[in-house]
């Protein structure tokens, strides 16, 4: 697929009721997860991640808690449409897990239902804007037992391998290399003993190659920036994103 030059240098800015409307919902329903979340700095993780792993023919993504694939499908979009398609398959297949088995049998359909009426209208407005309004690439708008949703085009869920899987023991088999390690808003969920558990768990698995993404939700309401931290990682300038130090 071939993406213009405007689609890699211009990022639109959201308007203020956007990100109003959304930390509203965040406050309503925290466990509600929903396409291009605006905790994250999406195309700038991206980015990133092109220039972390420059000169690889490989790199690892693991989702953790990864829900019905909204956010394995959202990383997706966001590389093939920040570096297009050839530069982003080296970060393909991601590899997803969650423990509810009913939602990694959705995510696998690719049939994903928008949030409930208003919110729907956020997630629509969302979806069009991140994808500069190119969103019939990579997926399109129905309704699927009564519900608005999208189905996920094939060149995007072909890159996602879903599973059911619990973190501690998942993390025993992802590769200790080149490895990025997506824990976005699930440590709160954890209590304090979990967290330690995971987050040294993190630090002896992973060398310095690796990195470990959190959401907003775990910097303000757990202690994964402190365990993390504690446990040899590093923030980088790219918000709730970690890299691992020697």
């Amino acid at each position: 697929m071939k993406v213009s030059n405007m689609q890699n240098t211009y990022t639109p800015k959201i308007p203020s009721f956007s990100s109003n409307a959304r930390r509203t919902l965040n406050g309503l329903a925290p466990n509600f997860t929903y396409f291009f979340r605006n905790d994250f700095q999406w195309k700038s993780f991206a980015a990133y991640l092109n220039r972390k792993y420059n000169g690889l023919n490989s790199v690892n993504i693991y989702n953790a808690a990864c829900s019905d694939g909204t956010e394995a499908f959202t990383l997706a979009i966001s590389l093939i449409s920040k570096l297009g398609k050839d530069a982003a398959k080296k970060f393909f297949p991601i590899k997803a897990h969650d423990i509810n088995e009913s939602l990694i049998v959705d995510a696998k359909s690719g049939i994903v239902p928008l949030l409930p009426f208003p919110y729907s209208l956020v997630d629509l407005y969302m979806i069009k804007l991140k994808t500069l309004f190119r969103d019939s690439r990579y997926m399109t708008f129905m309704k699927h037992n009564g519900k608005r949703s999208v189905k996920i085009n094939d060149e995007i869920r072909r890159n996602i391998d879903f599973k059911a899987g619990n973190i501690f023991s998942e993390i025993n088999n992802m590769e200790r290399k080149n490895s990025v390690i997506m824990t976005r808003n699930m440590w709160m969920y954890l209590g304090d003993s979990g967290q330690e558990r995971l987050a040294k768990r993190l630090g002896e698995r992973f060398d310095e190659s690796c990195l470990v993404t959190i959401g907003e939700y775990d910097v303000n309401a757990s202690r994964a920036v402190e365990l993390l931290e504690k446990n040899g990682f590093e923030k980088t300038y790219v918000g709730n994103v970690f890299e691992k130090m020697k």
